[in-house]
């Protein structure tokens, strides 16, 4: 078999079919899994891996977003991993696999601020990275057939690239995982060197480790957080929005004075508030601009209605009626907008 002296390769491949297997007894769709389906399954999603749960950068690489990239990947795996896993050995083999899927899941928040990433691409780009330097040092050795290695390498990199340019997402992952590839590999270079004297190898790994460690650090300290700072204003926000309706719907048993002191107070406040938020947020990916102006347009017409209202209790008149409702269809058009967008988006 190809994989015949490849335990480790082996071991991926039956991991990756277990979590599959997982997914789908768990109702996710085997071709087509909504976003919220690979979020709660451990995707690497901008907003909550930045937000804490870095333990993205690691999960993601397990679970697929459909079978034809799972059985892709899974076919690129067994060809380079029966050719790059006897050179390497089993242990360093599964730290190459799983330290540069991580570093792909790094790079991918560069590229990719709205939605969630899944898949081993990163991982298996890495395995190619390292079969690039065995074969460019003359430390490759494969026993696997060389026609079919070569398929299998254009048939995944044709497919990974046919489907960023399709979906019109970055394949910073895949970059990603492939330098991580090329750098554990030119690293470990001395090793292989050098089977016969274990020290060298335990300096050399804890060297590989280290470097490794501190790009990653670095590089995910350095990525851009506009996409968390979005979503904590827009939990303020919606806070905000709450208290301020409920000022406004309450008004039973309170006087007409003090009505307007809570609309001023505890409403328009909380209006202002929410566009002051609302203006503070830069740097974000065209979609998320387009909301945040629909979304001040909102405020200022909540804030509107508010004084008006007020307005109309000092003045005790009713001249402010007409435009008070005509007001509250543009806000009822515009929150059917909102609704209709954010309903595309999940």
């Amino acid at each position: 078999m190809i994989i015949d002296n490849s335990e480790g390769t082996r071991w991926l491949l039956g991991l990756h079919l277990l979590v599959f297997a997982a997914m789908l007894v768990s109702g996710v769709d085997a071709t087509a899994p909504d976003n919220q389906s690979l979020i709660r399954w451990g995707a690497n999603f901008k907003a909550r891996t930045l937000s804490g749960e870095e333990w993205r950068l690691l999960s993601s690489v397990w679970i697929h977003d459909g079978l034809v990239p799972l059985l892709v990947n899974l076919v690129a795996l067994l060809f380079v991993g029966a050719a790059v896993e006897p050179v390497l050995g089993r242990g360093f083999f599964l730290l190459v696999y799983g330290l540069s899927g991580v570093f792909g899941s790094v790079m991918n928040l560069w590229g990719n601020d709205l939605a969630p990433s899944a898949g081993a691409s990163g991982a298996v780009f890495g395995l190619y990275g390292v079969f690039v330097v065995l074969l460019l040092s003359g430390r490759f050795l494969s026993k696997t057939s060389p026609l079919a290695l070569l398929l299998t390498t254009g048939l995944f990199v044709v497919y990974h690239l046919a489907r960023d340019v399709q979906d019109g997402v970055d394949n910073t992952t895949h970059v990603g995982g492939l330098l991580s590839g090329l750098l554990l590999g030119a690293m470990w270079l001395p090793s292989l060197h050098a089977p016969d004297f274990p020290a060298v190898h335990r300096a050399n790994l804890g060297l590989v480790l280290g470097v490794y460690a501190l790009g990653t650090y670095l590089t995910y300290r350095q990525v851009p957080d506009a996409i968390v700072r979005y979503e904590g204003v827009m939990k303020q926000v919606a806070v905000n929005e709450k208290a301020a309706l409920e000022v406004y719907r309450n008004a039973e048993g309170l006087s007409t004075y003090q009505w307007r002191k809570q609309l001023v107070k505890n409403g328009i406040r909380r209006w202002n508030e929410n566009l002051t938020l609302l203006e503070g947020l830069a740097g974000l990916p065209q979609p998320l601009r387009g909301r945040v102006d629909r979304l001040r347009h909102y405020c200022s017409l909540r804030r509107s209605v508010f004084r008006m209202r007020a307005n109309a209790i000092i003045q005790k008149t009713g001249r402010y009626e007409d435009q008070i409702r005509n007001t509250n269809l543009e806000i009822e058009g515009l929150l059917l907008e909102l609704r209709t967008e954010k309903g595309r988006e999940a």
